[in-house]
């Protein structure tokens, strides 16, 4: 993927709190890596977010159960355009649980 469009399909099982990074690098590269945490406090709320300091970060947290301890869920991330959405099932589009408007990220870091 490059730093600006991405898809991304996986399954999890958890009680709470499936966690994922996104980055341009191998690394967590600070101002440029996303970070989706799908059922989070407890499995009641989806967190998105882009730290742009160790204290500062653009985020969006909506609430809703979306993990399962004893079954395997289907899940999507997709960065387009500066907009990263989020959602469970198995077809990206559907089902969306949040979506973090990115714009005023301008340049992607230096290779």
């Amino acid at each position: 993927p490059t730093p600006d469009n991405a898809l991304v399909l996986f399954q999890g099982m958890a009680r709470e709190s499936l966690a994922v990074v996104l980055s341009p690098k191998p690394s967590f590269v600070m101002k440029h890596s996303y970070e989706v945490f799908f059922g989070h406090q407890g499995n009641t709320v989806t967190t998105v977010q882009r730290k742009s300091s160790r204290d500062e970060s653009l985020s969006v947290t909506l609430p809703g159960r979306v993990c399962q301890e004893k079954a395997w869920t289907s899940y999507w991330i997709c960065l387009s355009e500066g907009k990263l959405y989020v959602g469970v099932g198995s077809v990206p589009g559907q089902q969306l649980v949040a979506i973090l408007d990115d714009l005023a990220r301008q340049d992607a870091p230096s290779s």
